[in-house]
């Protein structure tokens, strides 16, 4: 609501009280009307183009976390939201605070999964068996590293990095991951940002 939409409101006010007088009056009310609407029309426009601009200069930069968030500021209608789950046992939770428990839960099974080995492979590690190269004689491949990025579907929004998949299959940007994975293998670190997720609760249509 710029300064001018006000003031024409105003005006469109004291106008409206009179404009039953005379027909001089309905025409003056009739004009301070249609200057209200233009002045909405404007602010209109010039907030589109505001937008517009903003998402020109997030694309340039390649942050399309920026560009999707105005977007939705455009068209989405502001609305009330519930924090709501449901739980194991079929019940929806929309107390905050007994939300968290399923959460919880959730993820802990999603990460926790039972893993089954071959212990027939790890006895021929151990014992150092025809054809077992010690670990730090090998390297990660380009090729490999190369294979995996190329699978990775486009179009996904990015993680807690902002770096896109389609960034991430350029060339040059393979080259990098190539030498970060064998540094990583080498030293046994991960970089802080790959052991961080982001985790977005999209609700089902029969929870809305």
């Amino acid at each position: 609501m710029t300064r001018e939409i006000l003031e024409a409101c105003d005006e469109r006010r004291k106008l409206k009280m009179t404009k039953f007088q005379d027909e001089n009056s309905k025409v003056k009310y009739q004009k301070a009307n249609a200057k209200v609407k233009k002045e909405i029309r404007t602010a209109k426009d010039n907030f589109l183009r505001e937008k517009c601009q903003q998402m020109q200069q997030a694309f340039e930069n390649n942050n399309s976390k920026k560009v999707f968030d105005t977007i939705k500021e455009i068209h989405r209608k502001a609305a009330i939201k519930t924090p709501a789950i449901e739980a194991a046992n079929g019940l929806l939770l929309t107390d905050e605070n007994r939300t968290q428990e399923p959460w919880t839960e959730y993820v802990k099974h999603l990460y926790n999964h039972p893993i089954q080995t071959d212990d027939s492979v790890l006895r021929e590690l151990e014992a150092g068996g025809p054809g077992i190269v010690e670990d730090e004689e090998l390297e990660i491949l380009r090729s490999e590293v190369v294979g995996t990025v190329t699978s990775l579907k486009s179009g996904k929004a990015p993680g807690v990095d902002n770096i896109p998949t389609e960034m991430l299959k350029e060339e040059e940007a393979a080259d990098m991951l190539h030498k970060l994975c064998n540094l990583i293998w080498r030293t046994g670190e991960w970089p802080k940002q790959w052991t961080q997720s982001l985790i977005v609760p999209l609700p089902k249509k029969k929870a809305i």
